[in-house]
């Protein structure tokens, strides 16, 4: 696809493109045209390629069409949540913008770019990590925050990221960001590890939402394996109804298992 992509750039002019680009009301040729408007500047590297596409998000008036626009910079190359801001349109927190934005379908679009870029090397992509982190901190649609904590492991992130996210986990406003923060924390890095396993274990005791208790035993248990079981027996012995959620975790870990990847599977199993 991508080279079927490039061979339509090199058929047209660049202003013909855009004008094409500007005048497409229909999603799925605006989907083609917009996408290889941005390989141009994969092959030409030219920033007024991208900055001429930013303006038209804030120019178009149909969110579905700026959703589609915005997705389109996954074609850059290189992490367009990064890329923006930085390298192009300094000074210009475009990717705030579209996470704050007030339609759905553009914020869905942002989230997008951050889970495949995030994807590109294996969910351990520190530096669009850490943005996605730091957005989550100011997004004000709970659906938006939890999409950007789940766009990417934290394993490679820096001490001050994995402190947001713990405070994420106290947040009193939603408990789909508290549930996607306890997740986000199963990723710690290993200098975060006990940090994070102290931080988990301490919302659990005060946590009022099954889902988000649910969230944070498993995260316990994903990022402690074996050293989660001491911790987990402590929780189990605070009252009847967590010895019915934390039990089946203690089960599981009595298997020993030494990846997540193996717990899950006996999880998985043991649910059938």
């Amino acid at each position: 696809m991508r080279e079927q992509l490039r061979g339509l750039v090199e058929s047209l002019s660049e202003d013909v493109h855009w004008q094409h680009l500007s005048d497409e009301q229909d999603a799925d040729v605006l989907a083609l045209l917009s996408d290889t408007w941005v390989l141009r500047y994969a092959l030409e590297g030219q920033a007024r390629i991208l900055e001429r596409l930013v303006d038209r998000v804030s120019e178009t008036p149909d969110a579905r069409l700026r959703a589609v626009l915005i997705r389109s910079l996954q074609q850059t190359g290189e992490p367009s949540t990064q890329l923006l801001g930085i390298q192009v349109l300094q000074g210009r927190d475009v990717y705030r913008d579209w996470v704050t934005d007030a339609a759905p379908e553009v914020r869905a679009a942002a989230v997008e770019n951050f889970r495949e870029e995030a994807a590109r090397n294996a969910g351990r992509y520190r530096v669009v990590a850490e943005r996605a982190v730091s957005l989550a901190t100011v997004a004000e649609d709970p659906a938006t925050a939890a999409g950007l904590l789940g766009a990417s492991s934290i394993e490679a992130v820096r001490g001050p990221s994995v402190a947001q996210v713990r405070t994420l986990l106290q947040s009193p406003k939603s408990p789909v960001v508290r549930a996607a923060a306890a997740r986000a924390l199963a990723t710690s890095p290993v200098t975060e590890l006990s940090a994070s396993l102290d931080a988990l274990a301490a919302r659990y005791s005060a946590e009022p939402e099954a889902s988000v208790r649910a969230a944070l035993l498993e995260s316990i248990s994903r990022l402690g394996l074996s050293r989660a079981v001491p911790v987990l027996e402590r929780l189990r012995d605070t009252n009847a109804a967590a010895r019915d959620e934390v039990n089946p975790w203690i089960a599981l870990l009595a298997e020993h298992p030494q990846r997540w990847e193996m717990l899950d599977t006996a999880r998985r199993h043991s649910h059938r």
